[in-house]
């Protein structure tokens, strides 16, 4: 099973975007037909997008959010929180002729002062695909940013360290069926065990710190084979951790915590890993997020 969006098309043929193929054909400048096995593909990530719908059509669909960026490291004594992975949906539309609008969600941008930001959302034909919540960071623990913080998100941000021996921060919630909630962050035994939670993803909640010794990993993501590969999109980061070991992130697309944290896969909603080890290190990156709309060829 491949990981991220490279874009896993195998065997292919490009054409121009505004070739036609059958009398149901859609185009969209900027943006080439891929066809595959009896489908046609386009692949968005620009920030927005106008589609031509030419004659009416059934589409499959992926819409994935941008992903939430990763907490920061703060004074080098609290890990951050992952980031949370963008909300993903999947489905059938029937469009009429017209123009419709893809609006790309952008990756939020992982802590510089402290929490993670949010992603944005990714909107098509009426339908949304919730952002990421932030992961936790700053000189007090912070919880992962969810719903009541930044409106409605995908998969919660994981929790940063906390500054209280054997106490948690609560991670970001998430909004079903899109993701889930991210994990907490603690505070062991001593003030060296202080690690974050793993931001939630769209296949799974984020993991938690069990002992403040080590970060949590990143939420699943979730597995798609709508280009002709099975892709993974929408995965949580990994938490950083001050002395011990940071979360990895989830389904190999989400970005790792630690000390040189790493942002989420390009163009699969991932979140971004949470800052770690021994000096102030800022939170990854989330990742943009997508649009996947196929249609069949005959």
């Amino acid at each position: 099973m491949r990981m991220g969006i490279g874009l896993g098309l195998g065997t292919q043929q490009q054409t121009g975007s505004g070739a036609a193929d059958t009398s149901n054909y859609i185009t969209a400048e900027g943006v080439s037909r891929v066809d595959i096995s009896g489908y046609h593909y386009l692949i968005f990530t620009a920030a927005s997008t106008t589609m031509v719908v030419n004659n009416g059509c059934s589409v499959d669909y992926l819409m994935v959010g941008g992903g939430g960026g990763g907490g920061k490291n703060t004074d080098s004594t609290l890990g951050g929180g992952g980031g949370g992975g963008g909300g993903l949906l999947t489905g059938t539309a029937s469009l009429t002729a017209g123009n419709y609008i893809i609006a790309i969600g952008a990756g939020g941008v992982g802590g510089a002062t402290n929490m993670g930001s949010s992603g944005n959302p990714t909107t098509f034909n009426g339908l949304t695909a919730l952002p990421g919540g932030g992961g936790g960071g700053g000189n007090n623990a912070a919880n992962g940013l969810s719903a009541t913080d930044n409106g409605s998100t995908g998969s919660g941000g994981g929790g940063s360290g906390h500054t209280t021996n054997n106490t948690s921060t609560v991670g970001g919630y998430g909004t079903a069926p899109q993701g889930y909630a991210g994990g907490t962050g603690r505070q062991g035994e001593s003030s060296s065990n202080r690690s974050g939670g793993g931001g939630g993803g769209a296949g799974g909640v984020g993991e938690s710190s069990a002992d403040g010794i080590n970060g949590g990993a990143g939420g699943a993501g979730v597995a798609s084979n709508i280009t002709g590969s099975s892709l993974y999109y929408a995965a949580g980061g990994g938490g950083g951790s001050r002395s011990g070991t940071s979360g990895t992130g989830g389904s190999g697309v989400g970005g790792n915590g630690g000390a040189t944290p790493t942002v989420g896969a390009a163009n699969t909603g991932s979140g971004g890993g949470g800052g770690g080890g021994n000096s102030v290190v800022n939170g990854a990156n989330g990742a943009d997020g997508v649009v996947v709309i196929r249609w069949s060829a005959t």
